[in-house]
């Protein structure tokens, strides 16, 4: 994503201004091993042939909410001056969307297979990040698969190769 904001000039999601930018690194080096453990949440309930082991869930699990407690205080609210977006952004960065990839997926509407009720900076976060543009679109997958939490396996191999097409562009 860097990459590309770079190559391609999107200096409103990665802004070139080196105090910004380095924000937004800080955040992208903490989410891959950290908010990113979302992931297996999702992967448990929708690929039996890679089911991780319960331990490696619970890991996952106690990893992605302390990761949800510094966003909470540490990227939103009152530290960062009440901004809409992480890190006291007044519009989406690279950031955000990285972490709405993760957060994203786990809210009611799509999977609901965590509980983030008790996070009231990043539900903000997530209903305003659900204004940006084409955020059903993007996310029309997520919502087609619906509530998983009380799903075991989800028969995502059979969803993806009958219902829908990935596009990449």
């Amino acid at each position: 994503m860097c990459y590309l904001s770079n190559k391609h000039g999107w200096n409103d999601v990665y802004p070139t201004d080196p105090q910004q930018r380095a924000k937004i690194d800080w955040y992208l080096h903490f989410h891959h091993r950290n908010v990113r453990e979302a992931s297996t949440l999702v992967v448990s309930k929708v690929r039996p042939d890679m089911q991780p082991s319960e331990e490696k869930i619970q890991l996952s699990r106690t990893l992605f909410t302390m990761s949800l407690h510094t966003i909470e205080n540490y990227c939103l609210g009152p530290k960062c001056d009440n901004s809409p977006f992480l890190l006291g952004f007044k519009e989406p960065t690279l950031a955000d969307f990285a972490a709405y990839v993760e957060i994203g997926q786990l809210q009611p509407g799509f999977t609901n297979v965590y509980n983030l009720n008790q996070f009231p900076n990043i539900n903000k976060w997530l209903a305003t990040m659900k204004n940006v543009k084409e955020h059903d679109v993007v996310h029309s997958v997520l919502a087609d698969m619906g509530d998983l939490s009380k799903e075991v396996i989800y028969d995502f191999m059979n969803f993806a190769s009958t219902s829908h097409a990935l596009v990449f562009l």
